[in-house]
């Protein structure tokens, strides 16, 4: 196995064309928490990017240098995010915004619709759950005598 440092260097480049891509990842995901404010998407998101920036790191090493990690590949990475982020990022940002905006636009009418449904599921839900705190609350009383038992049954067949 021959090293050409042609090829390293190559190795090096595209490494920080993938920091590139990365912080643009980055703000695009930086957007998305913006838009939901607090709550889970802030730690998913961050989970989610570095699965892809390891994904990404490890599919580059085995393509372009035989499997090995090398630590001017990291260093190449930093540089290329840190780049984006100097150079790049005061552009990025607001078209990542535009981006997520012009998606929850189009994404909104399926959310409306899966918000409708949830109600109406939560709707049945409750009533289920009525009904059976009475079938229940009935079948105690029925239990305790046999005057009851009569007063009870009547009582259920108005409810029906």
């Amino acid at each position: 196995m021959t090293v050409s440092s042609a090829g390293q260097l190559r190795f090096f480049f595209l490494s920080v064309l993938a920091g590139l891509i990365s912080g643009a990842f980055y703000n695009l995901l930086r957007a998305v928490r913006e838009k939901n404010g607090r709550g889970p998407a802030g730690p998913v998101s961050d989970l989610f990017f570095w699965i892809f920036v390891g994904a990404a790191l490890i599919k580059l090493s085995l393509d372009f240098n035989d499997g090995g990690i090398r630590g001017y590949q990291l260093l190449g990475a930093a540089c290329g995010f840190a780049l984006h982020y100097l150079c790049l990022g005061q552009i990025s940002l607001p078209l990542a915004r535009a981006v997520v905006r012009a998606a929850a636009i189009a994404l909104f009418p399926a959310a409306f619709l899966l918000r409708g449904l949830g109600l109406y599921v939560k709707h049945i839900y409750g009533k289920a759950r009525t009904m059976l705190l009475k079938i229940c609350q009935s079948g105690k009383r029925v239990s305790t005598s046999r005057k009851r038992r009569k007063k009870i049954q009547k009582n259920y067949k108005k409810l029906l």
